[in-house]
């Protein structure tokens, strides 16, 4: 160490810091003389302690000094020992802000090593507020800056010499200024430094960076000189300099690298979260102490941090790592962290999950089947005492918002309810007549009306009952208030909102008798928590019991508050439970099973319940279930079992891998602009118009101004999605379905009036990934489980893969009523006809591209009908489903469409379930035109419509079986006497994301199961592609079996109407003209553009863009698609495919003016095309951390679907380099001659990259 330092003068006006404190100390009473004493201090003194700043880079010799670790056993029992006994803070009496003001303008030494006084929350205050400053100050308390087992008096070891130098000086390692510690206070002095600059060191590096210029010496040279001291003008400024401590002698300083970076980092933490509001949190650390959980949370905002303690009942709650909560807490000054026990606070765990207020409630019974609910939702039929409590709603509802008082007024609303499509609709389903229904309606008539009477009505003067609330209703404010509140995690529906001479309150209505139980009154202190998180000032709620006239208010306590946010977290931890498998078993933690043998006997889920309990050997020696489950799995199979909680577990694994679609959590985690960004959401709209179309209100929803090149059809957002509708504070107020859009505008069809209670406010729009399609398939698999003779028929077939049989002869009407209609049909497709006829099971027809798929569907269908046979087509799409019913319309074959007429193709709107049933007023008369039908169509989701589960058709064929998963096509099966599965299973699966679903099975459809030689006919003469492309489709996939189905097809080649015009006009651009050529040897073209991975890098584009966007590809897809316009093909016979989204909006929007078909391979299936353009998108290197089951590129299927699209001509473009590393790819291109390749290169063939990217 350099002699200079160790012997620097002080100044004449310093004074030593050990006679303030010994000053200061001798005044204080009960001063601690004994280690044990001293010791003690820790837990109830404050000290400041100096440490390094956040940013550990103060300059280059202090870094290495931090970095360097230290042989001997340094404690800091050296250094507690002499500030054990130190004044007070200065907000104390003996020492001022004046005095310590006087003290720095007279150059003493700093005031800010002396112990802080401060309590704790005061200290987080101080500590936030120096956070980003320059200071070094840290408030720590004892226990929480030293072990417990350090012992006073311990001499710390010399410590080692650092050998670690900046390597590109040659100059000496300056003096360390902490080297050592002072052996009394008598050597301790504090300074200011003024101008400090901070030196970085490289990030890539764990040395220094070295001395590279003389700036970097000059500013090092500076930190490292020992400053002038000044009077500070504020007192506050001693907080924001930076500080250099100094000794003349001793063995090691405070912050010398003796302490290890562990020790160090209990200086620097500190955590400035808030919790007295509601925080959404992230668990970052978890740590069990007895009856105390202690957690580490850090904001989903802004990163802060906190630390609470977790006790009381809320220790039963199952927190991890990772785990997301929504937290309000109480502080403690004596442990120095937050606390949630059972008086304070509210944990909600996974609140972005938002269950049902009712599933909640319902849970305090039997929390098992409130989660059996969520699962296989859809158990419950309707029966007469539901379908008349709705009613009773209603009308309720309807005379609160119309205002409406007598009684005669009331009968003729109700009778008006009577001839509601929904009523009616209610009624068939539950095969109830209007009149048994108006009967039961009529009994709340007077109730209504007295109820309007002494609460409503101003004058109103009825008798109420003792115990009934005493208030009245001065407003309705809201009609089934829709209610999304995150912070707490549930979601409900408010009946009615009033507002009282006092406050807002929520009105829960029930139809049967008074029991004010826990789940009723739970529902109403939901509401008012749910009220509370929106601004409203509600202490409680409203629970009237019509039938009997009995209002009662139900309060809510603290107590109450907690306990059913317990019971709303229990339900949810057990919705979020995934299924593991333990090699081929499956564990699935569930809730256990009550001991109620009435109620258990009696539950819709009671075979679900037990299938869990039989499949766990669950032991049911003191449970009554042992006999029930006995009774309900009778006719069930081991077999049976392993299917449905395979099947079940694999859909479950499926539902939790939601990271490539939007959740439905997002429109209340995510900013609208986010959400935009992301897709499916429009932000910033405003209402334009309001349309009344009998009880919906059809919005007109149009951008705020400033958003010239927006358009509605880029947002993500189509006709026909289900939309919600958001405020910039509240989530959901609204939802509907899409049914118009154009450019600037899109109308949604809602159930309420925004411009009621939202009037002049700005919207968001969003769709989302629908969880519909996972409860819908939960509950399909369950019809596995039922004991009926359809159920056995299913499990026979499906999880016990028993053959069909056939019938030896076919009835002579297929003879005399179908040789005109399979004369149409190559002798293929009239053996599979004739086969699906024989069938007594199922059968499975394998239609390769082109070979006919719908026109054997067609005739198939046109042919049962002759025969007097009833059909259900469906499939995994509305567009293929159109398709064979538009054909058969021409045919003049009958259909009965299900589904909304917006998802429904214009030419069928006429054959609409809508405009069949318009005139019906009766469930009679529904029942009428349903079971008059046919031929019913509808897609495999729709498949749960109720008329499929009061008629049985005598066939069920499924079109595209292949693209569906096994249990989105149980419903429809389950309502036939016999099915056909229609498909390819070489060409595109069902839509699986989760890879270990993928790898246990559950991509594999229906057809792949039942495949074999005896159940399957195959289609093989194609009339879609020349030869050249059906060789190609052959290499890749069919190895020969896809043949075409005459020479006038092989033969066919591109044509150019106005070819003169053409070569006129790009013959000296030799490459288009060869990639045009209309020969049959060119009916494939591979454009090879080299890799453009770099040129995509100096793009303004993100590096995720780069991968999965090519603005490269995209030019000479326009370049070549402007060459063909100009030669006369029309935009209609050009199809353009691209694997990844991005990809395609890239496109969709260059192409936009010329109107051309751009969509991804999935859009594209069982459609084609003249000529198909392939943009394969991927440069550079192929990103080694993706699975390769996840890769699209790596997708044979997708491949084959897309070079299958074209019928004679098919242009790929892409950086040939890239794609070779992709299996599909580089079997593909090796099968292909060398004529079909042009290669891309600036100056070859009149290519000009720059002339091409002028288009884009």
């Amino acid at each position: 160490m350099k002699k200079s330092a160790k012997t620097k003068k002080k100044s004449n006006g310093s004074q030593k810091i050990s006679d303030y404190f010994k000053k200061v100390t001798d005044n204080q009473p009960n001063r601690p003389s004994t280690t044990n004493e001293i010791l003690s201090l820790r837990t109830n003194k404050e000290v400041i302690l100096v440490v390094d700043s956040e940013d550990e880079t103060d300059n280059a010799t202090a870094l290495n000094n931090k970095r360097k670790r230290l042989n001997g056993d340094i404690t800091p029992s050296k250094i507690l020992e002499p500030i054990t006994n130190l004044p007070q803070c200065s907000t104390t009496n003996e020492i001022t802000p004046e005095k310590l003001l006087k003290r720095v303008k007279e150059n003493s030494c700093s005031p800010d090593i002396i112990p802080c006084s401060l309590n704790t929350i005061e200290q987080r205050k101080c500590n936030q507020s120096i956070k980003d400053k320059l200071g070094r100050i840290r408030c720590k308390s004892r226990e929480k800056l030293f072990d417990d087992t350090v012992i006073v008096g311990d001499t710390p070891e010399k410590p080692t010499v650092n050998r670690r130098q900046c390597k590109s000086s040659e100059k000496k390692t300056p003096t360390k200024l902490f080297s050592k510690s002072p052996k009394s206070l008598d050597k301790f002095n504090v300074e200011i430094i003024e101008n400090f600059v901070r030196v970085t060191p490289s990030k890539s590096n764990h040395e220094l960076s070295p001395v590279t210029s003389p700036l970097l010496e000059q500013i090092q040279q500076m930190n490292e000189r020992t400053p002038t001291k000044s009077p500070q003008k504020k007192l506050e400024s001693v907080l924001k300099a930076k500080l250099r401590l100094e000794f003349d002698d001793g063995t090691s300083s405070m912050l010398d690298d003796g302490w290890n970076d562990e020790f160090l980092e209990t200086f620097e933490f500190i955590h400035t979260l808030d919790l007295t509001e509601s925080q959404h949190c992230k668990i970052d650390k978890v740590k069990g102490e007895g009856n105390i959980i202690t957690l580490i949370l850090k904001s989903s905002k802004d990163g802060t941090t906190a630390e609470c303690d977790v006790e009381g009942f809320w220790t039963n709650l199952t927190l991890r790592l990772n785990d997301t909560i929504y937290i309000s807490a109480t502080y403690s000054n004596e442990r120095g962290k937050w606390i949630v026990n059972n008086t304070h606070g509210l944990i909600v765990y996974q609140p972005d999950l938002l269950v049902s207020t009712t599933s909640v409630v319902g849970s305090q019974f039997c929390l098992r089947r409130s989660v059996l609910k969520e699962k296989y939702y859809g158990f419950e039929p309707s029966n007469q005492i539901m379908i008349v409590g709705v009613l009773v709603h209603k009308l309720l509802q309807e005379v609160l918002r119309q205002n409406i008082r007598l009684n005669s007024e009331i009968e003729v609303m109700a009778k008006k309810l009577m001839l509601d499509k929904d009523t009616v609709w209610m009624c068939y389903e539950s095969d109830l007549s209007l009149e048994t229904i108006l009967k039961e309606l009529m009994v709340f008539v007077p109730r209504i009306e007295s109820f309007v009477k002494q609460y409503v009505c101003k004058d109103g003067n009825g008798i109420s009952q003792r115990d009934n609330w005493q208030g009245k209703i001065v407003e309705v404010q809201d009609i089934e208030e829709n209610i999304w509140c995150h912070e707490l995690g549930v979601k409900g529906k408010v009946d009615v909102s009033v507002r009282s001479s006092v406050a807002t309150m929520p009105l829960e209505v029930k139809t049967g008798r008074v029991s004010m139980s826990l789940e009723h009154r739970g529902q109403v202190m939901f509401y008012i928590m749910m009220m509370q998180k929106l601004g409203y000032s509600v202490s409680s709620g409203l629970l009237l019991y019509l039938r009997e006239g009995v209002l009662r208010e139900v309060p809510i306590t603290p107590q109450e508050k907690r306990d059913l946010t317990m019971l709303r977290n229990e339900l949810a931890y057990f919705l979020t439970r995934n299924p593991k498998f333990n090699g081929e078993r499956l564990e699935w933690e569930l809730p256990k099973p009550i001991n109620h043998h009435n109620a258990c006997s009696k539950c819709p889920y009671s075979t679900i319940c037990c299938t869990f309990l039989k499949y766990h050997d669950t032991d049911l020696n003191k449970n009554p279930l042992q006999n029930l489950q006995n009774e309900v799995l009778s006719h069930l199979e081991p077999v049976h079992i392993d299917y449905f909680m395979k099947w079940s577990a694999l859909l479950s694994l499926e539902s939790s891998c939601g990271d490539k679609t939007k959740q439905l959590h997002e429109i209340y985690t995510l900013p609208p602009e986010t959400r935009e960004k992301n897709g499916q959401c429009v932000s910033g709209v405003v209402v334009k118009e309001v349309t009344d179309c009998g009880g919906l209100y059809q919005h007109s929803f149009v951008k705020l101004s400033g958003t010239d090149n927006f358009t509605m059809q880029s947002s993500g957002i189509g006709v026909g999605n289900y939309v919600v509708v958001s405020t910039d504070r509240r989530p959901a107020v609204a939802a509907g379905f899409a049914t118009d859009m154009d450019t600037h505008m899109i109308t949604i069809n809602l159930d309420r009036n925004l411009n009621n209670n939202y009037s002049n406010q700005t919207f968001h729009l969003d769709t989302y990934a629908s969880s519909v399609s996972q409860g819908f398939n939960m509950t399909n698999l369950s019809l596995l489980l039922e004991a009926s003779d359809q159920a056995a028929r299913l499990r026979k077939f499906i999880i016990e893969r028993q053959p069909p049989t056939f019938k030896n002869n076919l009835p002579k009407a297929v003879a005399t009523k179908g040789t005109s209609i399979l004369r149409k049909l190559n002798k293929m497709q009239q053996k599979a006809i004739l086969k699906s006829l024989s069938t007594n099971d199922y059968l499975l027809i394998k239609g390769m591209p082109g070979t006919g798929k719908t026109d054997t569907i067609v005739s198939l269908i046109e042919l049962l009908v002759e025969l007097n046979k009833s059909v259900l087509i469906t499939s995994h799409t509305h567009s293929a489903i159109d398709n064979v019913c538009i054909r058969l319309v021409d045919r003049g074959v009958g259909v009965l469409r299900l589904g909304s007429d917006s998802k429904i193709h214009p030419k069928l709107r006429m054959y609409s379930e809508n405009t069949l049933t318009k005139h019906c007023q009766t469930p009679e008369q529904l029942e009428k035109v349903y079971n008059g039908a046919k031929v019913l169509a509808v897609t495999c989701l729709g498949s749960g419509h109720s008329v499929l589960s009061k008629r049985v058709t005598d066939v069920c064929i499924v079109d595209e079986s292949t693209q569906v998963l096994q249990c989105s096509v149980f419903r429809a099966l389950y309502t036939a006497s016999k099915f056909i599965l229609i498909g390819d299973p070489d060409q595109l699966p069902p839509i699986v994301r989760n890879p270990e679903a993928v790898a246990r099975g559950l991509s594999e459809s229906l057809f792949e199961r039942l495949d074999s030689p005896n159940s399957t006919v195959i289609l093989r003469l194609n009339y879609r592609m020349n030869k050249p492309i059906t060789d190609m489709a052959n290499a890749l996939t069919y190895q020969g079996q896809l043949l075409t189905g005459n020479d006038i097809v092989a033969n066919a080649t591109l044509k150019l109407p106005d070819a003169e015009a053409f070569f006129k006009l790009y013959k000296e651009q030799q490459w288009i003209v060869d990639s045009l050529d209309q020969s049959l040897s060119a009916s494939i073209r591979i454009l090879d553009t080299g890799s453009v991975y770099e040129r995509l890098g100096n793009d303004s584009t993100t590096p995720e863009e780069n991968r999965c966007t090519n603005p490269f590809e995209a030019a000479i897809l326009i370049k070549l698609i402007d060459a063909l316009l100009v030669a006369g093909v029309s935009n209609e016979a050009i199809g353009v495919i691209a694997p990844y989204r991005a990809q395609v909006s890239r496109l969709s929007i260059a192409l936009k003016d010329r109107n051309i078909e751009t969509s991804t391979v999935d859009q594209f299936q069982g459609r084609d095309k003249e000529i198909i353009f392939y943009s394969c998108t991927r440069s550079g290197q192929r990103n080694s951390h993706v699975d390769s089951r996840a890769e699209i590129l790596d997708d044979k299927r997708r491949l084959t679907v897309a070079i299958t699209r074209a019928k004679h001509k098919f242009i790929l473009i892409g950086d040939l380099s890239s794609v070779r590393q992709y299996y599909p790819f580089q079997r593909l291109l090796d099968s292909l001659h060398e004529q079909c390749f042009i290669r891309l290169t600036d100056g070859e063939l009149g290519f000009s990259w720059d002339d091409v990217m002028r288009l884009v």
